[in-house]
């Protein structure tokens, strides 16, 4: 498969670059299940020219996985590399802000697990579903509580109205993800924001089995003891 000078962006957009190629240690695969096609390019700062993407300019990667049955879009990308001039010119130029892959994750789905706050407010802004679930009937929210993102935890409670006792497929609530995935933080802040330190899920698992020395501190900020 031979890499052209012109990288396809989105079906509205392109840009010309002056150089691409393939990092070494990474090359295409045309042979994945289903036909998908696996694009690893690698441009060099600034080669990408008179584009409407100008923040793309100063990016020296550019990853893409297109394949039919995932649905990976270029904003999913952009949001999980923490992108944020590229989503807004995304978003402009007609991106969806809800599209949602094969797993039913949004752009806001990657960006609150890899804390990308920037981002997660330009979506928002632009109409993104901020408390989406995807096909585990997981939130951005359960995926910042999974991966310990305390910031992006608060952002969601506070600026997006996330619902703070959501429950996934499993009936666990983000407070309970953080718990299982041992992110102290995340729990106690969630407690913080009002969460439910006594919820349990599907299998009567809680923050009192998944992670019991936090109980001390959960009933304290529960009787008002925010510190």
């Amino acid at each position: 498969m031979n890499v052209s000078d012109e990288v396809r962006v989105s079906p509205r957009l392109s840009c010309r670059a002056a150089e691409i190629e393939a990092p070494e240690n990474e090359r295409h695969h045309d042979d994945l299940d289903g036909g998908a096609h696996l694009l690893f390019t690698k441009v060099k700062k600034t080669a990408l020219v008179r584009s409407p993407l100008t923040a793309l300019t100063a990016a020296t990667y550019c990853f893409s996985f297109v394949t039919a049955q995932e649905r990976w879009t270029p904003l999913h990308s952009a949001a999980s590399a923490g992108h944020a001039p590229v989503v807004a010119s995304l978003l402009a130029f007609g991106a969806a802000p809800n599209a949602a892959n094969s797993g039913g994750q949004r752009a806001a789905h990657y960006a609150a697990s890899k804390g990308r706050v920037e981002v997660l407010r330009k979506l928002r802004d632009a109409g993104a579903d901020c408390d989406a679930r995807d096909a585990t009937g997981a939130t951005p929210c359960h995926r910042a509580a999974s991966t310990g993102m305390t910031d992006i935890i608060e952002f969601l409670i506070t600026e997006t109205r996330a619902d703070i006792e959501g429950r996934n497929s499993l009936g666990q609530t983000p407070l309970i993800v953080a718990c299982e995935a041992d992110r102290r933080e995340a729990v106690l802040r969630l407690a913080r924001l009002g969460a439910d330190a006594d919820a349990v899920d599907d299998e009567r698992n809680g923050a009192a089995t998944l992670a019991p020395e936090l109980m001390p501190a959960l009933r304290s900020i529960k009787q008002g003891d925010v510190e």
